[in-house]
């Protein structure tokens, strides 16, 4: 759909969206009955965008050279807080940035810190779960909970990205973390991770990467974004599995694993009507 060493306040928690590998005395939600979900994730798949290959005779790219917007950054645990629950709310985080800059609002610690709480309880009444959501789960909370125009596509290209943000799109990506090979992560990085993307230079994606207090406007090189983005992988029968739940996998197993989730992104538009 972790316990570690804090040794700097700016750096990112090491294993998956600011994820700790052991957290003692803390009670998690228990798994829902997937079914549901899984039905509601099948539908909201069929209708993603697929890519499309260019022409040989298109026209060169009409989006600038460069290109980034201007928008508020607070991470995910605005309140220096690198524990349960925060250590859980990077896809939570980039939506919420996503929110304010379409709705244009001011974004600050204490709104971050407050909007994220709420969020997570309405995760657990509707999912059961918040630690790893799926991207057609975060396209699900874009839509419901924030009210944003989300769209899924399987177009996850340079040039698309491009065209995408000068056009006045966000894209939000999931990503195997531990490939952005962020010199602000701690230790090997987290499994999973979510970073938002807001513009892009000579070279490289603009991002906000909520992981990090050095977070805001930090700037990934294309190939190495390209390379991380992957959804949460699936098991055999086509279910979604939460790699933090799965106490009885090795990191290294969640590690190899995460690399067969979907390369797919999010197009976050605007407000829905």
């Amino acid at each position: 759909m972790k316990k570690w060493l804090f040794i700097l306040p700016l750096i990112l928690i090491s294993t998956g969206c600011a994820k700790q590998p052991v957290i003692l005395n803390e009670e998690k939600p228990t798994l829902p009955e997937q079914s549901q979900i899984e039905k509601t994730l099948a539908d909201k798949e069929e209708t993603i965008i697929e890519k499309t290959e260019p022409t040989a005779d298109a026209p060169a790219p009409a989006w600038p050279a460069e290109f980034n917007v201007k928008m508020d950054f607070q991470p995910q645990a605005p309140t220096g807080k690198w524990v349960m629950p925060y250590q859980e709310f990077c896809e939570e985080a980039v939506l919420i940035l996503a929110d304010k800059y379409f709705k244009q609002e001011k974004l600050s610690k204490s709104i971050m810190d407050s909007e994220l709480l709420s969020l997570m309880d309405w995760e657990k009444a509707n999912f059961n779960t918040f630690t790893d959501t799926s991207l057609a789960e975060v396209q699900i909370i874009a839509q419901q909970y924030f009210n944003l125009k989300a769209e899924i596509s399987s177009d996850v290209s340079i040039e698309n990205i491009k065209k995408l943000l000068s056009g006045g799109k966000l894209i939000i990506v999931p990503t195997a973390g531990r490939l952005l090979k962020n010199p602000y992560f701690s230790g090997k990085g987290p499994l999973y991770h979510y970073l938002l993307i807001k513009g892009y230079s000579a070279g490289q994606f603009i991002t906000h990467d909520v992981g990090t207090w050095r977070g805001a406007n930090f700037k990934y090189n294309f190939a190495t974004v390209l390379d991380a983005v992957h959804d949460l992988p699936r098991d055999n029968s086509g279910m979604v599995r939460r790699l933090y739940d799965e106490k009885d996998v090795s990191d290294e197993q969640k590690a190899s694993d995460i690399l067969t989730g979907n390369k797919i992104m999010l197009i976050i538009s605007g407000t829905a009507p």
